[in-house]
């Protein structure tokens, strides 16, 4: 296995790549044996794979087998770490006082989607554009904002990337007047 290095932070949808001089196929197994893909190896012993869905944040172990006419090889263990960072909010800023319908902004990886919770309660996402940048305000289910009640809110943000949430989040903590 040349790609991702062993213990390597990667995105959810890691390309793996390898060589297998003298093998037909490679299978791709969970740590209990069990195939998840058969790739064919060319010629000059190159394989790689994507799996098709993403890989949800945290640590992940599979293995690779070699496969020829005289049988199976030893499996090859990868372990990798599929890392989604937390967003950051430059607005509003923490402890900041808004209005009743404040404006949030931040980053976050390009082409993502920011997912917005208070008190567990999931409020909405705003997408992420190519550059990094997101804008966001509550809103009804018919685009209208919506106001905040007066007080003090905490707003937990997440980064979800294919389909995958971060493990860690940013939160922020305004007084809407």
């Amino acid at each position: 296995m040349t790609a991702p290095g062993d213990n390597a932070q990667v995105g959810p949808k890691p390309k793996f790549v390898g060589s297998a001089p003298g093998a037909t196929q490679v299978l791709v197994q969970n740590t209990d044996n069990t195939t998840i893909a058969t790739l064919t190896v060319r010629g000059d012993g190159y394989f790689s794979w994507t799996r098709p869905e993403a890989w949800p944040a945290g640590p992940h172990t599979i293995q690779f087998v070699a496969k020829n006419s005289l049988g199976p090889s030893d499996p090859t263990k990868k372990t990798f770490i599929v890392h989604i960072p937390a967003p950051t909010i430059t607005l509003p800023s923490q402890g900041s006082a808004t209005g009743s319908v404040p404006k949030f902004s931040g980053t976050a990886p390009a082409n993502s989607t920011v997912n917005f919770y208070e008190n567990s309660q999931e409020l909405g996402t705003a997408n992420v554009n190519s550059s990094g940048n997101w804008v966001w305000r509550w809103a009804g289910h018919d685009g209208v904002w919506k106001n905040w009640t007066k007080g003090s809110h905490t707003v937990k943000a997440y980064t979800t990337i294919a389909g995958s949430q971060s493990l860690d989040h940013t939160s922020v903590t305004f007084t809407a007047r």
